[in-house]
C-alpha cells in the first residue's frame, strides 16, 4: 500500500515505473537486467576470426586461410569444393593458405579424418587455388578500374601519392627494384599489394604489361590487400612478413593484418613450414 501510494503521489506517467527498477502489479520490483549481450557477442567475434588448420593444426587469423566445404555431392563421390568468397553453406574445413600446406592436403587424408569417409582430391590443389584467387585478385581491380578508383603508370601513380589519394599500392612482383623504391618513399605507411606480375596486372588494365598502379577506394583496397596476401602465400618466393604475423604466437600483435609489404619483405627462405 505505501509503494503504491508513493506511485500516486509522484504522479508518474507510468504508474508501474519507479527509480528503483520495475514493479510490476503486485507492487513487487523487478531489478532491469543488465545487457551483457555485447560483451559476450563481442568476445565470441573475436574468438570466431580464428580457424585451426585442417593439415598443420596452426591456429591463425581466416585472413591467412582457405575455406572449403564438402560438396553437395559428398555422400556419392566424396569431394570437397573450395569456398573463396567464404559463404557456402556446410562445416568448413580450413586450412592455412600457403602452398606446401596446400600439397600436403592434396593426399586427401586430413579431409577424410576429419569428415569420417575417403576423399578424392585433384593432385594440382594449390594450382587450383592460387588460380582462384588471381580471379578474385584481378576482379576487384577490374571493378575499381571501371569505378574510376584505380590507375596505372609510374607517373599517375606518382601524382596519386602525391595527393593522398592512394589507399593501396599495386606492385608487379618482377618489376625492378628501383621504380619501386622510389615510389616507396613517397608512399610512406601506404600498403602495397605484390602477388601479380606485370603480365597479370597488364591484363587488368588492357595493356601488355604493368609495373605500378594504385587503388583510391577504401572498401575495396581492403579486400585487395586480404585476396593478395593470401595469393602470395600460394607462391614460392612472396612469403612475406605477413605469413609471419599470422602465425599463432603472433596474430595479435600485427598491425596491419592482411598488407603485402614488397619488396623488402621479400625472403629467400620458406619462414613458415609445418
Amino acid at each position: 500500500k505505501r509503494q503504491i501510494q508513493k506511485i500516486k503521489t509522484l504522479k508518474l506517467k507510468h504508474p508501474w515505473k519507479t527509480d528503483l527498477g520495475i514493479m510490476d502489479v503486485r507492487g513487487t520490483k523487478n531489478k532491469t537486467p543488465q545487457n551483457t549481450a555485447g560483451k559476450a557477442s563481442h568476445k565470441g567475434k573475436s574468438e570466431e576470426s580464428l580457424r585451426r588448420c585442417l593439415v598443420s593444426g596452426e591456429t591463425a587469423s581466416r585472413d591467412a586461410m582457405i575455406r572449403f566445404v564438402p560438396g553437395p555431392d559428398f555422400g556419392s563421390k566424396h569431394g570437397v569444393v573450395v569456398d573463396l568468397d567464404e559463404r557456402l553453406p556446410g562445416r568448413g574445413l580450413w586450412i592455412m593458405a600457403r602452398h606446401d600446406v596446400l600439397a600436403e592436403a592434396a593426399s586427401g587424408r586430413h579431409f577424410s579424418r576429419v569428415l569420417g569417409a575417403p576423399v578424392e582430391i585433384s593432385p594440382d590443389l594449390a594450382e587450383q587455388v592460387e588460380s582462384g584467387l588471381v580471379s578474385r585478385v584481378g576482379s576487384l581491380i577490374g571493378m575499381a578500374r571501371r569505378a574510376g578508383r584505380a590507375v596505372a603508370g609510374f607517373e599517375k601513380v606518382k601524382g596519386a601519392l602525391k595527393s593522398g589519394d592512394v589507399r593501396i599500392l599495386l606492385a608487379a612482383s618482377d618489376g625492378a627494384d628501383d621504380g619501386r623504391a622510389k615510389l616507396r618513399a613517397l608512399a610512406g605507411d601506404t600498403p602495397i599489394a605484390g602477388a601479380l606480375d606485370a603480365s597479370e596486372l597488364g591484363k587488368i588494365f588492357g595493356r601488355d604489361g604493368t609495373v605500378h598502379g594504385a587503388i583510391t577506394d577504401v572498401r575495396l583496397a581492403k579486400r585487395i590487400r586480404r585476396e593478395s596476401a593470401r595469393l602470395a602465400g600460394l607462391r614460392p618466393g612472396l612469403e612475406t612478413e605477413l605469413q609471419t604475423e599470422l602465425r599463432p604466437e603472433l596474430h595479435n600483435e600485427s598491425k596491419n593484418p592482411g598488407i603485402l609489404d614488397v619488396p623488402e619483405a621479400l625472403v629467400k627462405d620458406r619462414v613458415d613450414k609445418a
